[in-house]
């Protein structure tokens, strides 16, 4: 008589960064906070201020003018160089299973980019 014991594996944290791209599971909802390291020409920390606007665009390809969603920050303060974005089922709703880009912009006097296109990967579940 054998005997055969199965494990099941457990779901990944989510979101989650993994090999530099970001993870998260379809239809979870969650806060994601990104904190900002930059730096001035003359090697300063740059504090991002009120005025400062910050544009976190999500598309499904780099090939296409339309975002899926953006957050926008600005006329606020950022506390440690940090935004939070916060994912509701509604926003989550709009990236079903499979790969987006993100890119962030820093608009102040110039426009920065802060983090090029980076790619995110929907996982599905059941």
């Amino acid at each position: 008589m054998f005997c055969c014991e199965n494990v099941l594996k457990g779901a990944n944290r989510s979101p989650r960064i993994k090999d530099g791209k970001i993870y998260w599971y379809e239809g979870d909802t969650f806060l994601w906070s990104m904190k900002f390291v930059i730096k001035k020409c003359d090697g300063t920390d740059y504090i991002l201020q009120p005025t400062d606007k910050i544009t976190v665009e999500f598309k499904k390809n780099l090939h296409t003018p339309d975002n899926i969603y953006s957050f926008e920050f600005q006329n606020q303060e950022y506390p440690d160089n940090t935004i939070t974005m916060e994912f509701t089922s509604e926003i989550t709703s709009l990236f079903p299973y499979g790969f987006y880009k993100i890119g962030v912009k820093l608009e102040d006097d110039d426009i920065t980019t802060l983090l090029p296109a980076t790619t995110i990967c929907v996982e599905n579940v059941v």
